[in-house]
């Protein structure tokens, strides 16, 4: 009778692990999709420069993004995009012009981001006012230009904006006779 009892339980137990649904075992091994981070560029300094004519600012600039990065090492190259100027002076009611070329080189445009990490190596941008007319905002788009290495997708806005305004220049002082009086 105990036999019989084992043997009745051993078949109870067998049954119901036979009895599972394929379909829903299929679904339970299936792999999560994973998540694709969204990068950004992100950089030292969010202020307009101010700057005498052939003074220089370098800026520090950075690939993020908020989430796990990416399963492998990613390398996003930036540049300088000036068809976004008219979005941005759309979209914060200004009226910014385009930085001059010579007023601005990147160091380094080659970032790369380490697999699963959130930061890139640091690039370079020199800034140096060169000519600059008074009372104008110059603006310099900074954009992905592309990236290679695996899967991404960058965020709503990833771009960054330099802005750069020529210094007032001071009024020459008339030559005071120092000597006066003595």
């Amino acid at each position: 009778m105990k036999k019989s009892l084992l043997i009745l339980t051993s078949c109870l137990a067998m049954a119901c692990l036979c009895s599972c649904n394929p379909e829903e075992q299929k679904e339970q091994d299936a792999p999560v999709d994973a998540v694709i981070p969204a990068y950004y560029i992100s950089s030292d300094f969010e202020e307009t420069f101010v700057l005498a004519d052939g003074r220089s600012k370098t800026v520090k600039l950075n690939v993020k993004t908020d989430t796990v990065g990416s399963e492998s090492n990613l390398t996003f190259t930036l540049k300088a995009d000036m068809t976004l100027i008219e979005a941005y002076n759309e979209a914060n009611s200004t009226e910014c012009v385009e930085m001059p070329s010579s007023c601005y080189s990147f160091d380094k445009t080659e970032l790369t981001v380490s697999r699963y990490g959130k930061s890139s190596t640091t690039g370079t941008l020199k800034i140096t006012a060169k000519d600059l007319e008074q009372g104008k905002t110059y603006l310099l788009p900074v954009t992905i230009a592309s990236v290679t290495g695996g899967e991404y997708k960058l965020t709503e806005n990833p771009n960054v904006y330099v802005l750069l305004e020529a210094a007032e220049v001071m009024e020459e002082q008339p030559d005071v006779d120092i000597t006066a009086g003595l």
